[in-house]
């Protein structure tokens, strides 16, 4: 009889285990409520920055062969951003993906912001781009209503000289490119942008633009901040500063230790207004108009070539005016 076997007889055999080198071990007991692992997550780790408000969401899988966990997104908020809008997380359901909605108090002007990070292509948690976009388009489909959404932060997706407007209909400024290499990601991304008509404000702002992701092995345009196009008129800046120059600009060599290094990735500035369109209320006068009754419409309408004549007509004299 093997330990296995034996095991299974034991009243307590069910809380070990048999490894390859036939060793009975303690059985590890997996949280199945990945739910619980994310409130217990997020209230352990908080980045405590004076003047700002942390909002964040840790990795919840994490390798079961990790020394220690690691890994997830947030969004640090200016306090005095806070004194006139109501901050609310809606959405942390998708690893990589947290939503946070602002709300003015005075007024129901309201904006999201989704930080994102997908992992690159050739690791085992950024194989699936496709459920990570489909996602993210869902979650603009759903917030529609909002005056503004931005999404920002690590793509990992190189996307050259795609186009993520269609020149001829979409008005929005040429993007200059300055990475011309392009991976699946990158045409993943770009489907994304085309199907929820939003663009990227990289290359779009003469001057201001960099390579966001630049190490020993080499530099590349990774990280974005994305924009619908009816938006982006409303975007007054856009700015990537590196590591190197913003330690360089502000002296602050001396605050790194001998073992220390730059961060290899840039840091991404947009400035934005928030235009609120209120709904039009109708005067009573408004209200009792006209009402026609098109469920009792003639089923033989249009049928007959005097009534699309007629409707021609009347089409071509509207349009004339």
């Amino acid at each position: 009889m093997n330990a296995r076997a034996v095991l299974r007889k034991l009243p307590e055999g069910g809380s070990l285990r048999v490894d390859a080198s036939g060793r009975i071990k303690p059985r590890i007991q997996r949280v199945q409520d990945q739910q619980q692992v994310r409130n217990e997550n997020a209230k352990d780790d908080v980045i405590n920055v004076p003047g700002f408000s942390w909002f964040g969401f840790n990795r919840v899988d994490i390798h079961k062969n990790a020394p220690k966990p690691s890994g997830g997104i947030g969004i640090l908020v200016k306090t005095w951003i806070l004194e006139h809008y109501n901050a609310s997380v809606i959405d942390r359901s998708f690893d990589g993906i947290l939503g946070l909605k602002l709300e003015n108090r005075t007024n129901d002007s309201n904006f999201l912001v989704f930080a994102c990070y997908l992992p690159p292509e050739n690791s085992s948690r950024g194989r699936d781009a496709p459920s990570f976009f489909a996602h993210l388009l869902a979650q603009i489909y759903l917030n529609d209503e909002c005056d503004a959404i931005l999404l920002t932060g690590d793509f990992n997706s190189r996307i050259g000289s795609l186009p993520d407007t269609l020149n001829d209909i979409d008005c929005v400024p040429m993007r200059n490119t300055i990475d011309k290499s392009i991976n699946q990601h990158g045409h993943e991304f770009i489907d994304f942008l085309n199907e929820s008509k939003f663009c990227v404000l990289n290359g779009r702002f003469q001057g201001c633009d960099n390579f966001t992701s630049i190490s020993t092995r080499g530099k590349s345009v990774v990280d974005y901040i994305c924009v619908p196009h009816d938006v982006f008129d409303k975007c007054k800046k856009f700015e990537v500063l590196t590591a190197e120059s913003i330690v360089n600009n502000n002296s602050l060599f001396g605050l790194l230790g001998g073992k220390s290094r730059l961060p290899d990735h840039s840091l991404l500035i947009t400035e934005f207004t928030v235009t609120h369109f209120e709904q039009a209320v109708l005067t009573d006068n408004e209200m009792k108009r006209a009402r026609f009754k098109i469920n009792q419409i003639p089923l033989d309408f249009m049928s007959i070539c005097k009534d699309i004549i007629i409707l021609a007509s009347s089409l071509q004299g509207i349009l004339s005016n």
